[in-house]
């Protein structure tokens, strides 16, 4: 069987995207800011760590394992996306 390294990175950061979205909007419903800083500092440091994995490259391996950082980008939560929510909450009460 056949792994493709670059697939694999290329979904994983497809997901990882995906997974901030999901993020971006369930922050919406914490209360907590203390959680919302806790889950915005793991989940960056996730993505960085996805991030690092797509620039490894081997030119030793023909057609994969090339440096992908050029052409993939990875989501991160910013500060201002945690206070757009705590805005939010305040408007809903």
């Amino acid at each position: 069987m056949k792994i493709s390294f670059d697939g694999i990175r290329k979904n994983t950061t497809a997901n990882i995207n995906e997974l901030c979205e999901v993020l971006k909007e369930a922050l919406d419903e914490i209360n907590d800011d203390d959680l919302k800083e806790r889950l915005r500092v793991a989940f960056n440091n996730t993505a960085q760590s996805i991030d690092f994995i797509n620039c490894i490259q081997d030119d030793d391996v023909e057609d994969d394992i090339n440096d992908l950082s050029e052409i993939l980008s990875v989501q991160k939560l910013e500060e201002q996306d945690l206070r757009m929510t705590n805005e939010n909450i305040r408007a809903n009460t």
